[in-house]
């Protein structure tokens, strides 16, 4: 079984890096000497993974990705194989468009790898954690960085936003004037927006007088509601002109 698992994967198309790794195990069962120490630990696992090849995987199919599966239910938990795996999903994390795309890719990957059987019992380096925990917990460390990288490039354009002064009209109407002539828009349906409040702020965040750079929404408020005679005199006479250039 040994000298066919070897025929095999020598046989195959996988990758250089993804053979060298599989081949690990049975490099140590098919080179032993007596000079070298092999544990039962370390036999058996072997052992193991040279019968489960044999006994699972298609001989006349054999693709990258079934051997990772195999070696991944093997609980293959090297860092060398942790690395390519993570290589892997860094390369298709890539070909995404922006982090929020990512973190979508990272969570169905978290999902999948939740789903798949590992052997918890039997591990390939004793000293480390069994592969699944170390891939979603990989996998949760870079949903965490991504997230954060999102809410501080958040924090950033909102604080440009907030630095860069914003253009505004400048009116040669008083803010009284202003107001009321918005109120005559509306009054006439050329603006039919029901919400006063919308027109005040409206009026304050877009328009700058020559005497006054901030219009407060209280200000326009209370001379909308109070509008005085010469007010209504003044833009009259602009109406006026209004129509007046309408004739040419």
């Amino acid at each position: 079984k040994l000298k066919e698992v070897k025929s095999m994967l020598l046989a195959s198309n996988i990758p250089d890096q993804l053979l060298k790794l599989a081949y690990e195990p049975i490099l140590k069962i098919a080179t032993i000497h007596i000079q070298e120490k092999l544990t039962y630990y370390e036999f058996n696992y072997c052992s193991d993974f040279i019968l489960v090849l044999h006994h699972q995987i298609d001989f006349e199919n054999v693709t990258s990705e079934n051997i990772k599966e195999y070696m991944f239910e093997m609980n293959f938990n090297s860092l060398q194989f942790f690395k390519y795996l993570t290589f892997d999903i860094l390369k298709e994390l890539e070909t995404q468009e922006n982090n929020i795309q990512k973190i979508d890719v990272l969570y169905r990957l978290m999902k999948n790898y939740n789903q798949k059987q590992s052997r918890n019992f039997l591990k390939y380096k004793t000293n480390l954690p069994p592969l699944k925990d170390q891939i979603i917990n990989w996998i949760e460390e870079e949903i965490e960085y991504l997230t954060k990288k999102i809410k501080l490039e958040a924090n950033q354009l909102t604080n440009i936003s907030n630095n860069e002064e914003k253009i505004k009209f400048l009116t040669g109407l008083s803010v009284a004037q202003l107001s009321y002539f918005f109120g005559l828009l509306m009054e006439v349906g050329i603006i039919k927006h029901k919400n006063q409040t919308d027109i005040f702020r409206f009026i304050s965040e877009n328009f700058k007088t020559t005497h006054s750079e901030k219009i407060s929404v209280d200000s326009i408020k209370v001379k909308y509601y109070n509008v005085e005679s010469n007010t209504k005199s003044a833009v009259r006479g602009k109406i006026l002109e209004l129509i007046e250039l309408t004739k040419f």
